[in-house]
């Protein structure tokens, strides 16, 4: 009876780390969030600066996710969360270690912005890609591995901003982006060393040589995507048919 326990805790323990590990990296991109510009705020004291820093945040995981799919597949969904992970941790632990040691021009700090946010969303994807062969391992449905999964994530999202700022009121904005860069230390250590790696190919697939290039499979997907706004465009009605009714 213990042996058989113990089995279904083992077998359950990728799953709880992964969904654990997600949670912190999310907590962790919402301090980012917030201490990021904040930080720029009271070092440089420009709004405009502190704009463009928010700004930019965002803005890289927007587009590097238009890639990402690609990539992620390429690349292995656990190696992907890793990987994503790694880079924001390292990109973002630089910032407040240079500006306390050989100065942080500006130009520097927006390239390491880009580098700690451009992954955001590829390794979203690559942990949401693990549910399904986590949850068969874990004899659990995948549906209430998703539930779990998005509310813990959406949990995370709400709790991020208050505790950013709570953080920042209580140590300031550089000791919350070394905590921030600890979060994604701490995911990447946790899918890395708990979770198991899994093929991303079945006998029914294609081999690695004989997939489609990267380029085809962007140009593929993009072409699909001009097609389905067009589609969607041409039945939408137009705003300007309805005439005024004729007098009698």
């Amino acid at each position: 009876m213990n042996s058989a326990a113990e089995a279904t805790r083992n077998n359950r323990l990728p799953l709880f780390a992964l969904i654990g590990a997600n949670t912190v990296s999310e907590i962790g991109s919402m301090l980012t969030l917030i201490a990021l510009p904040w930080f720029v705020l009271q070092t440089t004291g420009s709004a405009a600066r502190t704009g463009l820093t928010g700004f930019s945040v965002a803005i890289p995981g927007f587009f590097v996710g238009i890639f990402g799919g690609t990539v992620v597949d390429r690349l292995g969904y656990r190696r992907s969360s890793v990987v994503a992970d790694v880079v924001s941790g390292i990109g973002l632990g630089l910032v407040p270690t240079l500006y306390y040691t050989v100065g942080l021009p500006f130009g520097v700090l927006m390239a390491l912005v880009f580098v700690g946010s451009m992954l955001a969303i590829p390794g979203i994807t690559a942990r949401r890609s693990l549910l399904p062969e986590l949850a068969e391992m874990a004899g659990t449905r995948l549906e209430r591995v998703n539930a779990a999964f998005e509310s813990i994530q959406n949990l995370a999202l709400l709790l991020g901003p208050p505790l950013a700022g709570l953080l920042i009121a209580w140590q300031g904005a550089t000791t919350v982006l070394w905590i921030d860069a600890a979060t994604f230390v701490f995911s990447a250590v946790g899918v890395g060393t708990l979770v198991p790696v899994f093929r991303l190919t079945t006998e029914s697939e294609p081999e690695p040589e004989d997939r489609p290039r990267y380029r085809t499979q962007l140009t593929e997907g993009l072409r699909f995507l001009l097609r389905s706004c067009a589609t969607w465009r041409s039945r939408s009605p137009s705003p300007m048919v309805s005439r005024r009714p004729s007098l009698p």
